[in-house]
């Protein structure tokens, strides 16, 4: 009997309170432990079914966006039912605002994700809400971040800045948010039109983040991100538990791919760091890792953006095997994978084209050097970074010492030294001392804080060019070649001459299933 009437009261229930109770049961059935979101999604689709009015659409179709945005890969689906949610809503009022500004938010997130859509209709939409919406200030503020990110995608220079402007305007009365968005604006200009900002406005943004400094709870926040950087394994540890977290909790995407790109970077820096210390197997691991990364990765943005660095890493790893015609395979891998329209390509393409060059010119292969130096002019290289600058610097003056032009050599040397100085570039202050040494006497105050920083770095290359010069100088000053000192000098070199070994180097990596990616010169 109670059976029945239950039965009863719901044939006459009206379609939308039968909308609502499955969006109720929807909502029980994904906040179950386990969630069963799959009969969640079929709960919230089914509401669609039944003849309800505008109002009720637009709440069914918001609720399944939703569940099909943080749940599933189904952005196209997720998409169309959020904008059918969003569209809906428009001209309902002030109360489904909040509702209203979280559909054209998560629609802006699935575009920079996936970047498949017409932008012009998103970016009217974020400008229509940022302008007229009232009472929600962090979620006007999300949609001003993700407003730039789009404009900044679009290639649109002053629309990008004129929005970081009105962000920092109206955002006075709230300093950690006007910080972000100067920050924002520092960014922009850099990758948009790849000049650093002026020394007064980083001055200021110094200055805002020492006033946080003086409360308690943001100096607190500020000291976990110093500490957050600071050590690789600490890095990983927290990408990997928030990245364990999303895929249990639905999380912003936005954090998520934040996440992402953190641990991709990181893994990148370590395998470089690896290569340059002799530990192949460590760095193919830390490749291995990235691909994996890229893969369980939804969409294809990770992938496209990594995969040239996967291959340079590849290449630098080939070239300490002295397989240089692979290492040429993987550079030249990489340029092809390089999407030009990235903010970052410019510098990617010049650095890339750098260590190609080097490869040529490690073989004398004099043709292929030139034609790929010749894209490394000083008009070329205009907007790449200080560092890049000077690299190919050091490569002209190598070039020039290789060729018998001793003093463009030195010219050059002295022009990458004071570049250096003048930015910290340690290792490349050591490179162009050493190969200043080649050509004109170099003391031992001069050597001495390159034998010293090699050390601490486990760069053997350097360790080993270092060692061996700075030997020769203290014995020409007289020291006893059987004292301590010397002694301590020449067992560092012989250790790092022993690890630089094809011979040892290649058997440290021949049993690792990942060793064919070194063959590999392109990734699919």
């Amino acid at each position: 009997m109670t059976h029945l009437r239950s039965t009863d009261k719901i044939l006459k229930m009206s379609q939308n309170e039968v909308a609502k109770a499955l969006l109720g049961m929807a909502e029980a059935l994904r906040t179950q432990e386990p969630p069963k979101l799959k009969m969640a999604i079929k709960c919230a689709r089914s509401s669609l079914t039944l003849q309800i009015n505008d109002e009720m659409q637009a709440i069914c179709n918001l609720q399944l966006g939703k569940l099909l945005f943080f749940y599933t890969e189904n952005s196209e689906l997720a998409k169309t039912h959020l904008q059918i949610a969003y569209d809906k809503m428009l001209p309902m009022g002030t109360f489904y605002t909040r509702d209203r500004m979280h559909a054209i938010s998560m629609i802006a997130d699935l575009y920079i994700h996936y970047q498949h859509w017409p932008i012009a209709g998103i970016k009217s939409a974020l400008r229509h809400e940022i302008s007229t919406s009232r009472g929600y200030p962090v979620l006007t503020n999300k949609l001003m971040f993700q407003l730039i990110e789009i404009l900044k995608i679009d290639k649109d220079v002053e629309g990008a800045f004129e929005a970081c402007q009105i962000a920092i305007n109206s955002s006075s009365s709230d300093p950690k948010m006007e910080l972000y968005f100067r920050i924002t604006r520092t960014l922009v200009n850099y990758q948009l039109m790849h000049e650093e900002s002026n020394a007064t406005e980083i001055a200021r943004i110094g200055s805002m983040i020492k006033s946080l400094e003086t409360t308690p709870e943001d100096r607190v926040h500020l000291e976990c991100i110093k500490d957050f950087y600071k050590y690789y394994h600490l890095v990983v540890k927290h990408a990997d538990e928030i990245i364990y977290k999303s895929t249990r909790t639905p999380q912003e995407p936005g954090v998520v791919r934040c996440i992402n790109m953190i641990k991709m970077t990181t893994l990148e820096m370590m395998a470089c760091c690896n290569v340059m210390a002799c530990r192949p197997q460590k760095t193919l691991v830390n490749v291995r890792d990235m691909l994996e990364m890229c893969h369980r990765s939804s969409g294809p943005l990770l992938y496209r953006y990594f995969a040239p660095h996967i291959q340079y890493v590849l290449g630098l790893q080939c070239c300490y095997f002295r397989q240089h015609e692979y290492a040429e395979k993987h550079f030249i891998s990489a340029i092809n994978l390089l999407h030009l329209n990235d903010c970052t390509s410019n510098n990617s393409m010049a650095l890339l084209n750098l260590n190609l060059a080097m490869t040529y010119l490690n073989q004398l292969k004099m043709a292929d050097y030139y034609e790929v130096a010749e894209k490394l002019t000083a008009p070329k290289i205009a907007q790449c970074s200080q560092m890049l600058k000077s690299n190919v610097k050091l490569l002209s003056a190598f070039f020039s010492y290789l060729t018998n032009k001793p003093n463009e050599c030195k010219t050059l040397v002295h022009e990458v030294l004071d570049d250096s100085k003048a930015e910290d570039f340690f290792r490349l202050h050591g490179l162009a001392l050493l190969l200043m040494s080649l050509i004109f006497p170099v003391d031992e105050k001069g050597v001495k804080p390159t034998v010293d920083w090699s050390k601490k770095s486990h760069d053997h290359v350097v360790i080993m060019w270092s060692h061996h010069l700075y030997e020769r100088i203290i014995r020409a000053a007289g020291v006893d070649p059987n004292s301590e000192q010397v002694q301590l000098v020449m067992t560092d070199y012989e250790e790092s001459r022993k690890i630089l070994n094809v011979d040892y180097l290649v058997p440290l990596v021949n049993n690792m299933s990942t060793v064919k990616l070194l063959q590999c010169a392109l990734l699919n």
